[in-house]
């Protein structure tokens, strides 16, 4: 009948009283030459669901098995609708493959066994529980796999999976089951950073309980190249904006690393879940927060410029238009620059200030058509900062401003895309617009720029007027 053996796992689940309690669930598997075959699945052909199960069914790691259904047409199907790395095969097609030429395997296909009863007694489990609870206790102590080069993470509403350069798993962290998991659409999600040691980080926007629906901060964690959770990050700030205090949850929109040899930093970026006001935060490389930065508007994009540097962008409230901002991380304990006893400026907050700001104010098409605020997204091209505001969304192409700004945010030159274009044309057809585009007042582009800098305070200047 072949060498029967007993294989057992365990894995860590939600459950009592804390988050991340562990506890121990068993799992018992029927080994036939090296070849996983579950006990309770109906007799004959057994389904696989996952890389791993297949590779186990098969004796051999997940990257070969992955090499031979992408070189010799192993009969591996995906799961419909779901990722890339959603699979599963049949044990009947993969026995028929093992007959085939095509296949390299070494080993002869046998009949999938039929599912033996297993009575378990004292005696047996016992000593089985134990080995469990002994291999739970001696994973936290087992080495960091070698093979980590050219790892890469995908994220999903279950779980977090990293993979190797071969695309075989690593390791899985999956998301507490009590909650559903939502992410920032602004936020890279999941990012690896390093070569040697690499760091795997992720976000979530926010979470919310599925029992109460109660909505709890979203949390930036990190986690080692085994797959160890190093640490993790979530604003719980109480933050008062006019006279009115603002606290969790609040909603994670994105996140950036800073890449240098000699440091090594994170900024990440929240909104309050229901109302405007949003936090930025720089974290050294243990998740400790160094300052933090209050805007009234939101903050959705973040780039690194150079250590002491930080582009933030969104939109601000105070000037109704697209923002975009440099920090001073050396004297991040900041807010925006607005006038203090409004409803804009954070009376509990530091008093630091930005280097300079620039606000786009909404365009004529924006407002015509009640658009929400026009967001701006960055990015930097050469010596350039680009910056883009969304003026009317689409579900095709959106119609966008551009905005070209020297690295210290003096204004370059604005034009408005094709896209914008049309939909003006679009509109003035449809009787919106009371005149065409060649008696438009913005025909050349966007004719003015809110700046605001330390010396100067604030001021309306025209794109291509560089200002102090």
């Amino acid at each position: 009948m072949g060498d029967w053996r007993i294989r057992m796992r365990h894995r860590m689940r939600p459950h009592g009283p804390e988050p991340q309690s562990p506890y121990l669930c068993i799992s018992v598997y029927l080994v036939q030459n090296g070849r996983l075959m579950t006990t309770n699945g109906p007799a004959g052909d057994h389904r696989l669901d996952s890389w791993k199960a297949i590779a186990d069914y098969l004796g051999r790691d997940i990257g070969t098995v992955r090499r031979w259904e992408r070189l010799q047409g192993l009969p591996v199907r995906r799961v419909p609708g779901g990722r890339g790395s959603s699979v599963f095969a049949y044990t009947t097609e993969i026995d028929a493959w093992l007959k085939g030429p095509q296949s390299e395997a070494p080993v002869a296909s046998q009949p999938a066994p039929q599912p033996i009863p297993v009575r378990w007694s004292g005696w047996v489990i016992a000593p089985l529980v134990l080995i469990a609870m002994l291999a739970l206790a001696f994973r936290g102590t087992s080495a960091p796999r070698a093979d980590v080069a050219g790892l890469r993470a995908e994220v999903s509403k279950q779980s977090l999976t990293a993979f190797d350069a071969a695309g075989g798993e690593l390791w899985r962290h999956a998301w507490d089951e009590r909650y559903e998991v939502v992410f920032s659409e602004f936020s890279p999600g999941v990012q690896v950073s390093g070569d040697a040691e690499p760091v795997v980080y992720s976000s979530t926007s926010y979470r919310e309980r599925i029992g109460d629906r109660r909505i709890e901060s979203g949390e930036l964690v990190a986690f080692g190249s085994d797959g160890r959770r190093q640490w993790s990050f979530a604003f719980d700030d109480t933050v008062t904006f006019g006279g009115k205090p603002f606290t969790a949850p609040w909603a994670i929109t994105t996140f950036a690393r800073e890449d240098l040899p000699k440091t090594s930093r994170l900024a990440v970026a929240a909104h309050h879940y229901v109302w405007g006001p949003s936090l930025v935060a720089v974290l050294d490389s243990a998740g400790r927060r160094l300052g933090t930065f209050a805007h009234s508007g939101w903050v959705e994009a973040l780039r690194w410029m150079n250590a002491e540097t930080l582009l933030v962008a969104g939109f601000s409230e105070s000037q109704n238009g697209g923002m975009v901002a440099l920090l001073d991380t050396a004297k991040l304990d900041a807010q925006g620059p607005e006038a203090a006893g409004t409803e804009h400026y954070c009376d509990s907050c530091g008093k630091q200030l930005p280097r300079r700001m620039m606000v786009m104010p909404r365009s004529e098409l924006n407002r015509v058509t009640n658009s929400r605020f026009n967001r701006a997204a960055v990015s930097i091209v050469g010596d350039r900062i680009v910056v883009h505001t969304l003026e009317v969304p689409s579900t095709t192409l959106a119609s966008d401003a551009i905005y070209e700004f020297t690295t210290s945010l003096d204004p370059i030159r604005a034009t408005y895309s094709q896209q914008y274009w049309a939909t003006h044309d679009a509109l003035h057809t449809e009787g919106k617009l009371d005149h065409p585009r060649e008696r438009c007042p913005d025909r050349n582009g966007p004719r003015a720029i809110r700046s605001w800098s330390p010396s100067a305070g604030w001021s309306t200047v025209s794109p291509g007027e560089a200002r102090p």
